[in-house]
């Protein structure tokens, strides 16, 4: 079972997230909280696997829990349901240590299959939110090779996009364990940890000469 805890201010929101939830398979609610303050009163105690946050809270935001909560519940991951796609938002969210960021109007039928995916080791997120990546991606000046395989740089096109490992090995044609492998060996060529992270890191403001890309597309 997947343990999942709710950080959502809109009572109406978090008693239906928290009804729907309860009837899907393998999902279980441990913790529903209105705010930051009362979600770091009870992580803790609760220990989800998966932890579903609003960004816009009372008090402390959504993006300053997970920036705090992330260090001490390293097992757990951190999604952000929100209603907003602003870039800034969703770059300042992964950076604190989100893994998957949905917007609200997308729920329906999406989130228990966001939520597995997100346990299984992927990074779900809004189709509106991976066209932004892939825009801010897009937008990045080239940079030097650092030496990343063909099947790594289709690899990392691939997550740019979005796609869930198991889209990535469909559209690869191999396996999910062929796809981790490459994975593992792109993030330490990259230095990083996530899709979210190998994605900021080349991204860069267009035009710019101090901060350079890894092109995404060939």
């Amino acid at each position: 079972m997947i343990r999942v805890s709710i950080v959502e201010d809109d009572p109406g929101v978090r008693g239906e997230l928290a009804a729907r939830l309860a009837r899907a398979e393998e999902l279980v609610i441990h913790g529903v909280f209105a705010s930051a303050e009362e979600a770091a009163r009870g992580l803790a105690q609760a220990r989800p696997d998966v932890v579903l946050v609003d960004i816009q809270l009372p008090g402390k935001s959504g993006i300053d829990l997970i920036r705090e909560w992330h260090p001490r519940l390293p097992d757990a991951r951190f999604m952000v349901l929100t209603t907003f796609d602003d870039d800034d938002l969703v770059f300042s969210a992964l950076q604190a240590g989100a893994m998957g960021y949905l917007l609200k109007r997308s729920l329906p039928g999406e989130l228990a299959n966001a939520i597995r995916e997100l346990q299984s080791g992927g990074s779900p997120m809004s189709s509106g939110i991976s066209r932004l990546l892939v825009k801010l991606v897009q937008q990045g000046s080239p940079a030097p090779s650092i030496g990343l395989a063909p099947r790594e740089q289709e690899l990392l096109d691939h997550l740019a996009c979005g796609r869930s490992y198991k889209e990535c090995a469909d559209r690869m044609r191999c396996s999910l364990d062929t796809v981790r492998t490459h994975i593992r060996r792109l993030y330490e060529k990259l230095h990083v940890h996530s899709r979210h992270e190998a994605i900021a890191k080349t991204t860069g403001p267009a035009g710019s000469s101090s901060k350079r890309a890894i092109p995404l597309s060939r």
